[in-house]
């Protein structure tokens, strides 16, 4: 079993960075998304989910906008 903290280079300054696809999930609403990244601690990519970040709401000039949100470390791609 992988200790996450192992390769995350915040907690393990020996460890070389190593490019793969890994699963990521939404610290707000859950969703999984796929990145490549050289770690395995958290990322902060735009959220595919339902998070959402609303500008000027209930107005005319509602504004809609995918929110950057924290995800963290799920598992290695398949």
């Amino acid at each position: 079993m992988i200790n996450v903290f192992d390769h995350n280079p915040d907690e393990n300054t020996n460890w070389k960075p190593n490019m793969a696809s890994r699963v990521y999930r939404c610290a707000e609403c859950g969703h999984e998304v796929t990145t490549t990244t050289n770690h395995t601690g958290s990322c902060y990519p735009i959220c595919k989910g339902t998070c959402r970040h609303i500008i000027s709401p209930n107005t005319a000039r509602e504004l809609v906008l995918p929110k950057q949100t924290r995800h963290i470390y799920v598992r290695e791609r398949d």
